[in-house]
C-alpha cells in the first residue's frame, strides 16, 4: 500500500511540473530562439545553410531553381495566386515550414524553409500579393508547439485572376 501512495504523490507532484515545462518553459524558449533568428535576419548577419533548391523571384512572378541540375521548376505568377497557407510538415525528429501557393486550373507550388533565398522570400511576399501577412505576425504562431501542422493563411484574392492577367 506504500508504494501505490508514493507513486500516486509522485505523479501528482511531477504531472503539473511535466505540464508547465510544456505549455510555458518550451514556448518561451521557442520564441526567444526566433526573436534571436528575426533580429539576426533584420541587421542582415544571418547566413542561411546552402541546399540544393533556390526560390527565384521578381516583380513577376516565382519559381524554383535546382541548383545541381539547373532545372527551373515551372513559374507561377504572382497574379496567378488565389491563396497561400503556411503550415508545418513533421519530419520525424524535425519539423519543416512550408508556403503552398494556390491557383485555378493549373499546377499549385510548394516553397519550403530547406531552399535557399526562403527568408528574402517570405519576407516579400506582402510586397507582391497585397493583404498577405507579415512574416513577423505568423512565425511563432507557425512554430509552436512543435509537430503540429499549425495551418495558418497568409494570403486569399478575392478578386479570381482573369487568363489576361496569367499570360503576360
Amino acid at each position: 500500500m506504500n508504494l501505490f501512495w508514493t507513486l500516486l504523490i509522485t505523479a501528482l507532484v511531477l504531472a503539473p511540473v511535466s505540464i508547465f515545462i510544456d505549455r510555458v518553459i518550451n514556448p518561451w524558449q521557442a520564441r526567444k530562439r526566433i526573436e534571436r533568428l528575426l533580429r539576426k535576419i533584420r541587421e542582415g548577419k544571418f547566413k542561411p545553410p546552402h541546399f540544393d533548391e533556390t526560390v527565384l523571384f521578381d516583380g513577376e512572378g516565382f519559381s524554383i531553381n535546382n541548383d545541381k541540375s539547373g532545372k527551373q521548376s515551372v513559374r507561377m505568377l504572382w497574379t496567378e495566386v488565389v491563396k497561400a497557407t503556411v503550415y508545418k510538415r513533421d519530419m520525424f525528429s524535425t519539423d519543416l515550414i512550408c508556403v503552398f501557393f494556390y491557383r485555378p486550373g493549373e499546377t499549385d507550388m510548394e516553397i519550403h524553409e530547406e531552399m535557399n533565398n526562403w527568408m528574402n522570400f517570405i519576407a516579400a511576399l506582402p510586397n507582391h500579393l497585397p493583404g498577405c501577412k507579415q512574416v513577423e505576425t505568423w512565425l511563432q504562431d507557425i512554430t509552436v508547439p512543435a509537430f503540429a501542422p499549425n495551418v495558418t493563411e497568409l494570403f486569399l484574392r478575392f478578386d479570381k485572376p482573369s487568363k489576361s492577367e496569367g499570360a503576360k
